[in-house]
């Protein structure tokens, strides 16, 4: 694949969001659920018999999420 990594994960990303947000037709609600299950996802293939573990990548991806949405805040932000 060459290039940028990432450019090439927000790329794919993004291309991921906007057809999540096409599947559900925009409804916020189902777009959380659809989130969720990829989360669980996620987790179920990194830990298939391990609940445990499970949860904590999750918490690990959501801790993740939350230092970048930190990082691309508008100035003035809350």
């Amino acid at each position: 694949m060459g290039g940028d990594p990432t450019q090439a994960h927000n790329e794919a990303a993004s291309r991921l969001i906007k057809e999540m947000v096409r599947a559900v037709g925009s409804d916020v609600s189902r777009l959380n659920t659809l989130a969720e299950s990829l989360l669980l996802g996620v987790g179920m293939f990194n830990f298939p018999h391990e609940p445990r573990k499970q949860a904590l990548i999750i918490q690990a991806i959501a801790d993740g999420a939350q230092d970048r949405a930190q990082a691309v805040r508008p100035s003035g932000g809350g």
